[in-house]
């Protein structure tokens, strides 16, 4: 099979409160999802839109192939790293935007 690359681009808005990771085990110790950079600009990094993009995804596919979402290590087995996924993200900067309408009003 041919090898190739899909690039998806975007518009992030935000209709919600902001709310990430998290599960019934407890916080890790992983860096802020949302910082500010060196000049004080917000900061969405990639690996948070990683995770909400493979939790969506295993949402709506049973099984994703292992180069997508290796499954974590077995707890008896903390050393085993999973292989990296073919996926990349990239951090984005938000910014200031206009107020926009989700719903189009009734006509």
């Amino acid at each position: 099979m041919r090898e190739y690359i899909t690039i998806f681009t975007g518009h992030l808005v935000q209709d919600s409160a902001l709310s990430v990771g998290g599960n019934a085990k407890g916080g890790g110790t992983v860096d802020e999802p949302l910082c500010r950079e060196g000049k004080n600009s917000f900061t969405l990094r990639g690996t948070t839109l990683a995770g909400a993009l493979l939790a969506t995804a295993r949402k709506l596919y049973e099984h994703l192939p292992a180069k997508i979402s290796a499954a974590s290590a077995p707890y008896h087995e903390p050393k085993k790293i999973p292989p990296r996924s073919v996926w990349q993200f990239f951090s984005s900067h938000p910014e200031e935007a206009e107020p926009h309408c989700t719903k189009p009003d009734k006509v």
